[in-house]
């Protein structure tokens, strides 16, 4: 029986090293068209900003303020050709960032410049108070709870860190080897 307790600590380190906090790198953004964003892990509420990529302390591009939900689905009001990144803090101060992505040119660019508009992902609340890209003071038009009619997203996305997942393996690795 005294082989049960290291293997419970690292079912617990591998588990916890594994539940990060993450947020989703986004994949073709399409200007004007709308982009899933999700996160995992932190604690409500989570305040969301796109910045400038490579630029991780400059004034937002986007600010969506605070946001209750893990997941918004916003319309790429950036300009085609502008590369920046996802940049997201939960109550407690955590940090997650996603890797950059590049906005896409589409059929329509009538909303570049505009006020940010958003709606909940699946299973998230938009009860954000977004700015203007670049702004930040102006309010902005938002939906809270669930649109009528869900956008389907132009872009997919991606988690940005597996790395979490490789360093619960090799705690757990290691530990096991020293157990047996």
């Amino acid at each position: 029986m005294k082989f049960l307790a290291p293997i419970a600590l690292i079912a617990s380190l591998a588990s916890s090293a594994y539940a990060q906090f993450t947020i989703n790198s986004l994949l073709n953004v399409v200007v004007c068209q709308p982009s899933l964003i999700t996160w995992v892990g932190g604690t409500a509420p989570y305040f969301l900003s796109i910045l400038p990529a490579g630029q991780p302390s400059a004034n937002a591009l986007v600010d969506f303020g605070q946001v209750s939900g893990t997941s918004v689905t916003w319309l790429a009001n950036l300009g085609v050709g502008t590369s920046a990144f996802l940049n997201l803090r939960d109550s407690t101060g955590a940090l997650a960032q996603s890797g950059t992505f590049t906005v896409l040119a589409g059929s329509n660019s009538s909303c570049v410049g505009q006020p940010v508009s958003t709606s909940a992902g699946p299973g998230g609340d938009a009860t954000s108070t977004p700015v203007s890209p670049g702004s930040s003071s102006s309010k902005a038009a938002t939906s809270t709870g669930s649109s009528t009619s869900t956008p389907k997203p132009s872009s997919a996305a991606a988690p940005s860190n597996y790395a979490n997942a490789g360093a619960a393996a090799m705690i757990g690795a290691a530990l096991l080897s020293l157990v047996l």
